[in-house]
């Protein structure tokens, strides 16, 4: 059985990498030329003490998101690949990596305000998370109680439906023989 592999939209990669770069720039110009809060009320005060910290988290991680974005644009990798050994995710930057048949449990489509994702439940979700690099375990139990899904794959950023892709790996999953799936 031959491969499905499914690149990123371009579209999506460029319009990530427009905002990311907006959004960087948004953060460094009040940073450079100042920003004006009024400090009459609680909440002006607050926000005059927060501003800059915001600005200085915002500014490096847009700017991380644009490195990322603009380097899968120029540079085009698999967001995701179905193969004999399981599902291979790359849809993101905290993609799962490879995710075994006998590892998924089940799979589903869901709502995160107004986001889809196709959701992916393991059997062992710490087998599967011993695997990954010390940053992603880290995001990956920092979101684990906020998700449906431990690993979820966005429809955004593919050239298709999630309904068509989850039709797809149910497809190839049912043409596997029996003891490899």
């Amino acid at each position: 059985m031959e491969d499905v592999v499914i690149f990123s939209s371009k579209r999506y990669l460029a319009a990530m990498a427009g905002g990311c770069l907006l959004f960087a720039v948004g953060c460094i110009y009040p940073l450079v030329y100042g920003f004006d809060i009024s400090d009459r009320d609680a909440l002006g005060r607050f926000f005059q003490l927060i501003t800059p910290e915001i600005f200085y988290l915002g500014a490096p991680l847009a700017i991380l998101g644009f490195i990322y974005s603009s380097y899968r644009l120029l540079k085009p990798t698999p967001a995701i690949i179905i193969n004999r050994e399981g599902i291979v995710d790359n849809a993101s930057a905290l993609g799962a990596g490879l995710i075994r048949w006998e590892e998924i449990q089940s799979m589903f489509i869901y709502d995160v305000m107004g986001n889809r994702l196709l959701g992916i439940i393991p059997v062992n979700l710490e087998a599967i998370l011993a695997r990954q690099s010390g940053l992603k375990r880290f995001f990956f139990n920092l979101g684990k109680s906020m998700q449906a899904a431990p690993f979820s794959i966005p429809e955004g950023g593919l050239p298709m439906k999630l309904e068509d892709l989850l039709a797809r790996i149910q497809g190839y999953r049912e043409g596997l023989s029996p003891d490899s799936a």
